[in-house]
């Protein structure tokens, strides 16, 4: 008999037990960098609640003399701000071949049915953690002009969200977008319109191309995360992810309800240069250090509670920066290159870098005065199972016609927001290019 022979040992095909993942499979850092736990939420009733802002001081008080009048009343000044929760879900499919293999003997569709939800549950964890670092409106790039499926991207100006197109733009054939207009939040993409898959990335020339035809999309139009709900409300963008990091420190626009314009207590330390890079320098960092310390509710900043966030580029200059500047002690070794060191000290402060960071920019968080808000009944982990009658597994509408498909889905959901309740506790450093001079002291 012939060793390849169809009768033969060597004639059969089988899988192996193991699954490579070639995409991340860790938790989110930033969740644990800022001590930013999703199980110490604050709970709130409802979608939305509201909580009283003080921006003004107590009016009433004055110095008296013996046997004088009190002071006039001064009530203090206060506004009213919203906590807002979002709705997030995933859903799984399971064909219908997996699920008869889940009920025989040996489980043999075990380890797929285990990945594919373990899979959902890590894309949940992933897009949260870069809703946690953005703006909350999903824009992740803007474009500058397109051909056929391709789109170059816009990388100039001062916003974030143009400075480096690929900060939150994943790998090729990972994540499905829209490419809308940032004003109405329509989709632009009139060939071919829908949400879209990015096939190739071209750092170099600052292109992508769209597995559509990307005709419609023009100068200005922005490349956004797809949601099922859209952009689009009342002839307006509006997002439907909730606001992080980015939203939080900031001077101008609106936050939680409460426009920063009218009340400017409301706003952040953010100290920029109109856009233009310029050098990090330790004189930058002091202003920085020195302004949150001041506007600060404990008037210093106290290691155990504040953090740096930056880029690896802008992380790499401070090193740079910074390095000439180590002295050592006898009791010392010289660490050359700070040793791949997981943090640099900025005034006392640690700063991490993050990849998912905003490029050319220093990010000051006050800790203590940031976190999550979650539903108050719901006290399971944040992500969970939808169920209906004892089975997480709803059978598949048919594409066509009446019935169901060969096939069942399973859906994940949970409720989560971000706020903080003191702006003015964080800072941020704009406009900082990635390589450093030498530190030349003060």
């Amino acid at each position: 008999m012939s060793l390849y022979s169809t009768a033969s040992d060597y004639a059969k095909d089988t899988w192996l037990p193991v699954y490579p993942d070639m995409l991340t499979r860790s938790e989110g850092t930033l969740l644990n960098l800022l001590g930013l736990s999703t199980d110490e939420r604050v709970k709130i009733e409802g979608r939305k609640a509201f909580m009283k802002v003080q921006i003004g001081d107590d009016l009433g008080f004055g110095v008296i003399g013996q046997g004088g009048d009190y002071p006039a009343s001064g009530d203090i000044a206060s506004d009213e701000a919203t906590l807002s929760l979002m709705r997030f879900a995933d859903t799984i499919e399971f064909d219908g071949h997996e699920m008869a293999l889940l009920d025989s003997l040996n489980a043999a569709a075990a380890p797929i049915m285990q990945k594919k939800m373990s899979a959902s549950r890590m894309r949940v964890l992933r897009e949260l953690e870069r809703m946690a670092i953005m703006d909350g409106t999903g824009i992740l790039a803007k474009v500058a002009s397109e051909v056929g499926s391709v789109m170059t991207l816009d990388v100039a100006g001062s916003a974030y969200s143009e400075r480096n197109p690929y900060t939150w733009i994943d790998d090729p054939n990972r994540s499905y977008y829209l490419c809308v207009d940032p004003t109405t939040g329509a989709d632009v993409m009139t060939t071919t319109a829908g949400k879209f898959l990015i096939t190739l990335i071209n750092e170099g020339t600052n292109a992508v191309t769209s597995s559509n035809d990307t005709g419609g999309s023009a100068a200005a139009d922005v490349i956004v995360t797809y949601h099922p709900a859209g952009y689009a409300t009342a002839g307006s963008f509006a997002s439907p992810e909730f606001v992080g990091l980015l939203g939080m420190i900031a001077s101008t626009g609106t936050y939680m309800g409460i426009d920063r314009a009218a009340v400017p207590q409301w706003g952040s330390t953010v100290i920029d240069n109109s856009g233009t890079l310029r050098d990090i320098t330790k004189n930058l960092v002091d202003e920085l250090s020195n302004k949150v310390s001041r506007r600060s509710e404990s008037g210093m900043l106290v290691p155990s509670e504040y953090c740096g966030l930056a880029d690896p580029g802008v992380w790499t200059a401070y090193e740079n920066l910074m390095s000439t500047g180590i002295r050592y002690t006898i009791s010392e070794s010289p660490d050359i290159g700070w040793g791949g060191r997981e943090y640099l000290s900025m005034n006392g402060v640690p700063l991490y870098k993050h990849a998912q960071a905003p490029r050319h920019q220093i990010m000051l968080v006050h800790k203590k005065s940031a976190g999550f808000v979650g539903p108050k009944h719901d006290h399971s982990s944040i992500v969970k199972f939808e169920e209906h009658g004892g089975s997480i597994f709803f059978k598949k509408n048919a594409a066509t016609g009446s019935g169901y498909a060969d096939a069942s889905l399973a859906m994940i959901t949970g409720w989560m927001g971000m706020y903080t309740e003191r702006p003015r506790n964080h800072g941020r450093l704009n406009d900082l290019n990635l390589t450093a001079p030498a530190y030349a002291g003060q």
